[in-house]
């Protein structure tokens, strides 16, 4: 009975220090990242502004997923706009943008699995010359003081960060490959 009052309180130890540790984590993350792209300003905000266009150069659509459904809720361009998608790999997903300034910014919501996790982001664009564009990706989230929650959106930031990176360059090849003639069309709710 001795040696069970033992592991008993060790394991409670153990529990309450990675409690309290947790408290020294961040309790928000922020992700930035940014590419410089040889093509037009008014040519990249398309593809960041119009949802539709997303699919080309985001990394979690995946050709081996054939559970995957898109759907487009709105007018590409505009507030509003929501693009979510059901998955058997990837879980529900939905992505709103809420605030858009024609060549400069979108602003976006993202929410998966129903809201279990949650983030806010900012992809922002400016001219560096003649047809060089930088676009700069930022993601941000306020973590709450759920223990469990700072230690496993460790573990996210560090996947979400390659992310990030390899939709920049999967945007900066199709922009540069591009012409200014890319339609779009909208969907309607």
């Amino acid at each position: 009975m001795k040696l069970f009052r033992i592991i008993i309180a060790w394991f409670l130890a153990i529990i309450a220090v990675l409690a309290a540790g947790s408290y020294l984590l961040p309790k928000t993350y922020l992700i930035e990242r940014s590419i410089i792209i040889s093509a037009d300003k008014a040519l990249v905000y398309k593809y960041i502004s119009h949802l539709q266009l997303w699919t080309e150069w985001i990394p979690w659509k995946t050709d081996s997923d054939t559970s995957l459904k898109h759907t487009f809720i709105g007018f590409d361009g505009e507030n509003g706009t929501t693009y979510m998608w059901d998955s058997k790999m990837k879980g529900k997903g939905k992505l709103v943008l809420n605030k858009l300034v024609a060549n400069k910014y979108i602003h976006y919501q993202l929410s998966i699995n129903d809201g279990e996790f949650k983030s806010e982001g900012e992809i922002m664009i400016n001219s560096q010359g003649q047809e060089k564009t930088i676009v700069k990706w930022m993601d941000k989230n306020d973590l709450g003081y759920n223990p469990i929650t700072r230690y496993t959106r460790l573990f996210f930031k560090q996947k979400l960060t390659p992310d990030l990176e390899n939709s920049l360059k999967k945007l900066k090849k199709l922009c540069e490959t591009a012409s200014n003639t890319t339609k779009v069309s909208p969907t309607y709710p």
